[in-house]
């Protein structure tokens, strides 16, 4: 069993002086406490502010990139345009280069065009061969061709045909030389040759034989 002799003034100022330091330790260790958080927060804006400057950096560099290559995509519009151009003023074109192919191709052995006229969408055949039964497979052959229509005959007669030189070999042949017409499709249709008349002298097929 123990005593305590000690007044109780000083016991309870005792006491007091306790809770007083115990007070200033839980206030240091709270200041303490918010010190460091403040740091930790400080620390982690820092960073990132240093990563948002990064991205800003970034950023800048693309649009950098970005704009070396406008100059690209600004040609290829260029391009573009004048394909459109292109495209739209050759819309009403015929490819005559085609067609001629396609007219050799089809045409008779013992046939030969001596003229072949364009206006507009009609297509003027002259030509010659040894028969009648000859003009009738011509426009056969011509009906083959997918780009015309409206084929149609327009006259056929014999004639006599002087080949060769009148003072050393003149050889004459009777043949028979007939005209016949066609209409290219509507789609087919130069629209520029509409205001004038094209013409193309030449010969197709075999000439004849000596």
């Amino acid at each position: 069993m123990s005593i305590n002799l000690l007044p109780q003034k000083i016991i309870a100022k005792r006491r007091s002086e306790k809770r007083l330091i115990f007070l200033g330790l839980a206030t240091i260790i709270l200041v303490l406490l918010m010190v460091f958080t403040f740091l930790s927060l400080n620390w982690k804006v820092g960073q990132e502010e240093e990563q948002l400057v990064k991205i800003k950096d970034e950023k800048q560099r693309v649009n950098s990139e970005i704009g070396k290559y406008k100059i690209y995509e600004e040609r290829q519009a260029e391009l573009q345009k004048k394909r459109d151009i292109l495209n739209s003023a050759m819309s009403g074109e015929v490819a005559w280069d085609k067609f001629l192919n396609e007219v050799s191709m089809v045409i008779p052995s013992n046939v030969w065009l001596e003229s072949l006229s364009m206006s507009a969408d009609s297509i003027n055949y002259a030509g010659y061969t040894f028969d009648f039964p000859s003009v009738a497979k011509w426009l056969i052959r011509l009906d083959e061709i997918k780009s015309l229509e409206n084929i149609w005959f327009t006259n056929a007669s014999k004639v006599e045909l002087t080949v060769g030189d009148p003072e050393t070999n003149e050889l004459i042949y009777e043949v028979v030389q007939f005209n016949s017409t066609s209409n290219l499709l509507e789609e087919q249709a130069d629209e520029s040759v509409s205001s004038e008349n094209s013409s193309e002298e030449g010969t197709a097929g075999e000439g004849i034989a000596e």
